[in-house]
């Protein structure tokens, strides 16, 4: 089984994405070119952003389509200020519109950016911070308790996303590590996802983050 990712980010998904995808999909291999996959490998190419994205979206499908040799199509991208419904509806549309398959396609949409999803794992967020901004975050929107992908924009942010954004870097800030997203650092090690799994089994939140790991585990039948 052979799989194309389309995603969004400039920098992190292409760093995230193969990381999470080792931990979780083992057997499962990254090609540097799309013609190069044989068996149980994979292509990822990134978008430069939204709405940049569909402006690759015509030429990854052709090649995808004229390789034959793949079985799934994904995109994934980030919701920002619309609904993961919407972009879905949004996605399938310009995809099958281009000439893909329906069947082929699967859709990640991440709510409401990646930054949302390392905001899930509960064992990073301070009890008791001392930074000043970090805790006026938690009074606005705990992350503990509630969940990361439904978090309200705080006032003074231009976007919900780059609230998201600063709110998981003054987390990073708060236990001593460095996060950038040309550098995402500890969010790729596997007792991280690890955690962000355990949430998502356990509770009702972030349904998004769930459909990755729905693809991980559709990827990791088709291959054993």
């Amino acid at each position: 089984m052979n799989v194309y990712f389309l995603v969004e980010g400039k920098h992190t998904e292409r760093k995230v994405y193969p990381a999470w995808l080792g931990h979780l999909v083992p057997g499962f291999t990254k090609v540097d070119h799309f013609h190069s996959v044989i068996e149980n490998n994979y292509f990822l190419v990134s978008g430069e952003g939204y709405p940049s994205l569909f402006g690759h979206l015509q030429n990854a499908i052709e090649d995808f389509n004229n390789a034959g040799n793949y079985s799934l199509f994904v995109i994934a991208l980030d919701v920002d200020d619309s609904t993961p419904e919407d972009r879905v509806t949004e996605v399938v549309e310009r995809a099958t519109a281009n000439g893909l398959n329906e069947e082929q396609l699967r859709v990640i949409p991440q709510n409401c950016c990646i930054e949302s999803w390392f905001l899930g794992n509960q064992r990073m967020i301070p009890r008791n911070p001392q930074s000043q901004l970090l805790a006026q975050f938690i009074r606005h929107y705990d992350v503990r308790q509630n969940d990361p992908e439904l978090m309200p924009i705080m006032n003074g942010f231009k976007s919900i996303g780059q609230f998201h954004d600063k709110y998981f870097r003054e987390v990073a800030r708060a236990r001593n590590l460095r996060y950038s997203k040309t550098r995402p650092g500890h969010v790729m090690d596997l007792s991280y996802v690890e955690e962000l799994k355990s949430r998502v089994e356990s509770t009702s939140q972030m349904a998004t983050l769930s459909t990755f790991f729905s693809l991980c585990d559709e990827i990791s039948e088709k291959i054993s």
